[in-house]
């Protein structure tokens, strides 16, 4: 079996035990309120935002901040969530794993290193696990997301496409 089929086949198991796990809970949203303010650390680095759309497990997040890793400037990105499971119950949390699609601005400015200076549109594919507070309307998280950028071009007209990794941790607080 060639390695592509191999990492296709990975992947589709992957998402299949995903989908057959227990239904992710939004307790940090439920008991703190759906919308959560906090820090991601990592790329990016900035300020992390989360709206929890009811109870069905569906949420939107929002960043801003700097792109400190690789491609460095002023990042945003916001991204569609769904929590289709929760990996591990303990008494004092749960570990929801979740998945997204979204989208990204990236001005990026390495002028002072190379003279490359150009404004980056991507989409963004997260995938993270969330440590659910029971006891506190707070969620701790870990996340990478894949990102296929279209670099519009610089003033010596590169431009084009390219992927990116963003890998961040960070934490919420609900209201």
């Amino acid at each position: 079996m060639r390695s592509g089929s191999v990492l296709r086949l990975g992947v589709a198991a992957t998402i299949a035990a995903g989908l057959l796990l227990a239904p992710a809970p939004t307790r940090a949203a439920d008991d703190g309120g759906p919308f959560g303010v906090g820090l991601v650390v990592g790329s990016p680095f900035g300020i992390a935002l989360k709206y929890y759309l009811g109870r069905s497990g569906h949420a939107v997040d929002f960043v801003i901040g700097d792109a400190v890793a690789g491609a460095r400037g002023i990042l945003v990105h916001a991204d569609y969530l769904w929590h289709p499971a929760v990996v591990l119950r303990e008494r004092a949390f749960d570990l929801p794993v979740y998945v997204g699609i979204g989208a990204r601005l990236l001005d990026h400015d390495r002028s002072r290193i190379d003279g490359d200076d150009d404004f980056h549109v991507g989409a963004r594919v997260p995938a993270g696990l969330l440590f659910d507070f029971k006891e506190l309307p707070l969620e701790v998280f870990a996340e990478s997301a894949l990102v296929l950028d279209f670099r519009v071009g610089d003033e010596r007209g590169h431009g084009g496409f390219g992927l990116d990794l963003n890998v961040g941790v960070g934490g919420r607080y609900y209201f």
